[in-house]
């Protein structure tokens, strides 16, 4: 099965943008940010590999993305500790 937009489908954006921009703005939040802090409000600790996955991102978006939120002061990124048997 093949899924294709209507011809609203950009009537709607237009109109998605008019109505949350200027919220998204006062935020200092970019749309995809937005989308990624929703993701992280719903639950904390989320690896980047199931955000990008979650929000159909490949990493070369997500890192920036995630780099600018943590200049911002709205997350705080850290590593993973790796499990391999080198010590």
């Amino acid at each position: 099965m093949h899924v294709e937009r209507r011809n609203g489908g950009r009537s709607a954006a237009h109109a998605f943008n008019r109505a949350y921009k200027p919220l998204l703005d006062r935020l200092g939040l970019t749309y995809p940010q937005y989308l990624v802090m929703l993701v992280l409000w719903e639950r904390d600790g989320v690896p980047v590999k199931d955000i990008g996955e979650r929000l159909l991102l490949d990493s070369g978006t997500l890192t920036p993305l995630l780099k600018r939120l943590e200049v911002a002061g709205l997350v705080r990124r850290t590593r993973t500790p790796r499990t391999s048997g080198r010590s």
